[in-house]
This record gives structure tokens, sequence and C-alpha cells, in this order.
């Protein structure tokens, strides 16, 4: 850490149990190209309904699915609204699963005191 803080590098610690929260692409565009993919292999599927989607088939779908899917605007959107850029830790730090999660936890036990022992040391 020290050799990045001289670097002029700023590392940026996440919350615990949050990264289901903080997961860019996750929040924006897996979701969307997801979608975008069953919308053509949809459209496929009427075209041969007894044959299932091939390769080739499969690489054109997904091929537009991803121009559509993981376009700049998603991607942007995806950051945004994690709060990861432009730097928004209210996004997460102030989401009700987050804070519950975070309460939920059990307290961390306390450590037992030692045992005396006795003066003649232990019995063998």
């Amino acid at each position: 850490m020290a050799t990045a803080w001289l670097d002029k590098v700023r590392l940026v610690y996440l919350p615990a149990r949050t990264s289901h929260k903080t997961q860019a692409l996750d929040r924006s565009v897996f979701s969307a190209l997801k979608n975008y993919f069953r919308q053509g292999t949809k459209a496929l599927a009427s075209f041969t309904a007894s044959a299932a989607v091939n390769k080739r088939r499969f690489l054109y779908c997904y091929t537009d699915a991803s121009m559509l899917g993981m376009s700049a605007r998603n991607i942007i959107s995806g950051f945004r609204n994690t709060g990861i850029w432009p730097l928004d830790p209210s996004k997460v730090l102030e989401d009700p699963e987050a804070v519950l999660e975070s309460q939920a936890l059990p307290a961390r036990p306390e450590t037992p005191p030692p045992k005396p022992t006795s003066r003649h040391g232990p019995r063998c």
C-alpha cells in the first residue's frame, strides 16, 4: 500500500458484504446483454421450430446482443448506479439491504479467561 501511495495510486476499499451492489457490469451490462440475446434467439426459434440454435446462429445472436448490451451508455450507467463513478459511497452505504446485512452479523464471541494452573504443575 505504501508503494501505491508513493506512486499516487489511491486504493478504494469496498464495504464488506456489498459486492453484489458494487458490480457495475452485473447491474447494467450483463442483464441488458441477456435480454437482447433472448430476443434474438426467440426470433430465430420461429424460423426453425424443430432445430436447436446452432453455433453459427448463436454467434450472430450473441454479436448483435453484445453490440446493443455492451454499449458505452450501459457501461457508464452501471458505474453511476453503483456509485463507483462518479464516486458516491452513499449508493451502497445507504442501501437498506446493505445495512440490514451488516446489522445481522453475530457479535464476536469473547475469548474466555485462562484457567488457573496448580502450583504443582500438570498431572500426567
